[in-house]
């Protein structure tokens, strides 16, 4: 879930703590979207390191999460290919 809401503020034109605290949701989420803090705040953090091409800020994160860079790495690459086919049908 917490992937998913990580635009949220952007999509609504509202500042995420103020989405966040309509919403209700679980604290370890709410601390992740607003401070990206705890596990859920780094995995997010690693992800927004990964649109931003900051290499250094994602082995540092891949290390500390033990998360394997191949499966993030392909799961980029799906995601872009779903935008582009989005963008292709408008």
């Amino acid at each position: 879930m917490t992937g998913m809401l990580f635009l949220i503020d952007t999509l609504m034109s509202k500042p995420m703590k103020e989405i966040v605290a309509q919403m209700g949701l679980a604290d370890a989420v709410a601390e992740a979207l607003l401070n990206r803090k705890g596990h859920l705040g780094e995995l997010l953090s690693i992800v927004e390191s990964l649109e931003k091409s900051n290499y250094e800020i994602i082995g540092k994160l891949n290390v500390k999460c033990n998360v394997e860079m191949n499966p993030l790495y392909n799961a980029e690459q799906e995601a872009a290919k779903w935008t582009q086919s989005l963008t292709n049908v408008i």
